[in-house]
């Protein structure tokens, strides 16, 4: 094989190196050396989102830290590419990684356009009386249930407008006894419910 790479360990790589330029499709490993776990986020930070972050510590702390403060594809701790091997969950990238998801129903509905159809029957314009488009002309029974102020009674002409508070004014009178002698029904109602129900308790 004249193309063959053996896996490949690179040690003491700089970040500017032409090995960190790009992602590497090969069995090759590059080491970069720092002082500390701060430092190490800082150069993840300072590139684009990788596709994945391994963490290996079995501290906690440690791992939430490294999680927090950084962003990628996957989080990882003491394992490699396991999640791409997990029933359900999705793979994908973020940012220079990729974007969207590339397993199972995730790649499906990832490339899966939902089209939204209706289809007004045409009855429902007159269910809404015409108040769905403009020009926005109350209709009769809108009218009703909201009537206009009666206009001022001209001079010598007063018999029309007091009719129409009369009107009104019963309608209110009305309204307002059935109310009060419903709701003392309801009343009656409830409390027969309530000793129905303690009689059927058991004492």
């Amino acid at each position: 094989m004249q193309k063959y790479i053996a896996p490949t360990v690179v040690k003491d790589v700089n970040v500017n190196d032409a090995l960190m330029a790009e992602e590497i499709f090969g069995p090759v490993l590059c080491i970069v050396p720092v002082n500390d776990v701060d430092e190490a986020i800082a150069i993840i930070n300072s590139q684009e989102c990788p596709l994945a972050v391994y963490v290996f510590s079995p501290d906690k702390s440690f791992q939430n830290k490294v999680f927090a403060s950084t962003r990628s594809g996957a989080a990882v701790a003491n394992d490699v590419v396991l999640t791409t091997a997990v029933h359900g969950l999705p793979m994908g990238g973020i940012g220079g990684s990729g974007y969207g998801y590339y397993t199972g129903k995730h790649a499906f509905e990832e490339f899966t356009h939902y089209r939204v159809s209706i289809d007004n029957p045409g009855w429902v314009d007159k269910v809404v009386l015409g108040a769905r488009y403009p020009p926005y002309k109350p209709s009769k029974m809108l009218a009703m249930l909201a009537p206009g102020l009666p206009p001022r009674p001209a001079p010598g002409k007063n018999g029309t407008t007091s009719k129409r508070w009369a009107l009104w004014l019963a309608v209110f009178l009305v309204s307002a006894g059935s109310a009060v002698l419903t709701s003392h029904q309801y009343v009656g109602l409830l409390e027969g419910c309530k000793r129905l129900v303690m009689a059927l308790l058991p004492q």
